[in-house]
């Protein structure tokens, strides 16, 4: 907890015994004890919030198309950009968590870098009206597609994402990509996915505008060179993120055919 707060930003834990969490036990009873021991784990380092997609949440490809409307990127294989974890003016995380019980056969590598330092890069480098586009609210696409393992398709589900209301909720859902002493200090707060910010802008009928696209551009330049790692999560591995200020972000992966288990 210490490291994710105040030192590094980010731990990953090795060595976690999968092999004697399965014994004598089948493959889908042997996932539930990793994912309950890691679940105590979590609990230890903060509150579990499990309130939008239940407490655990499997990162597996269902097969889904990542650029479709209301589809997350963790439950497709396709390659996730520098991002932070919450699309939700309402909600966000302090810190995330991956358990890997399953490796991709290719592909997934996990790439981690320093948000902070890419602001400090922008701010030395692009004028200050440039940058302003960062530190300014910005409407974000509604991502409710899920909750714990399942999917809803409800009437709900399809009121509130209808033609009429889905813009207007879009405007409401409006957040900054940096927010720096927000508190009153000179803490930093990074909510990035750059996807999330477009699909926003155009399902609340607002161009991006020039400045943004051209401060996006110099941010995603900005994080590839900050990053600080790149690392193949291998089964029993864990990563804790501080998603304030470290930015995720995951290549693409395949499972060959007749691999088993899945990713």
């Amino acid at each position: 907890r210490t490291r994710i707060k105040h030192q590094t930003g980010a731990v990953r834990i090795t060595g976690f015994d999968l092999d004697y969490l399965s014994a004598g036990v089948d493959e889908e009873k042997a996932a539930g004890r990793a994912k309950f021991a890691y679940f105590i784990l979590s609990s230890l380092v903060g509150r579990v919030d499990g309130s939008a997609r239940g407490a655990l949440f499997d990162v597996v490809d269902k097969g889904l198309d990542a650029k479709a409307d209301n589809v997350l990127f963790s439950v497709s294989d396709a390659k996730a950009p520098w991002h932070t974890d919450g699309a939700s003016a309402e909600k966000a995380y302090d810190c995330v968590g991956l358990l890997c019980i399953n490796p991709a056969s290719e592909g997934g590598t996990l790439h981690l870098s320093n948000a902070a330092a890419a602001l400090g890069t922008l701010n030395g480098s692009l004028p200050k009206f440039i940058v302003n586009e960062l530190l300014r609210p910005l409407p974000r696409d509604i991502l409710e597609n899920g909750s714990g393992q399942g999917v809803s398709n409800g009437d709900l589900i399809r009121f509130a994402r209808s033609p009429h209301l889905l813009p207007l909720r879009v405007r409401h859902n409006a957040f900054p990509i940096f927010a720096v002493g927000s508190k009153g200090d000179d803490l930093i707060r990074f909510r990035y996915m750059r996807q999330w910010i477009e699909s926003g802008h155009e399902k609340s009928h607002l161009p991006v505008s020039p400045l943004l696209e051209v401060a996006m551009n110099a941010l995603d330049g900005a994080l590839d060179q900050e990053k600080l790692c790149s690392t193949k999560m291998e089964a029993g591995d864990i990563m804790f993120c501080n998603n304030t200020s470290l930015a995720p972000a995951r290549d693409s992966f395949r499972q060959h055919r007749g691999a088993a288990p899945r990713r």
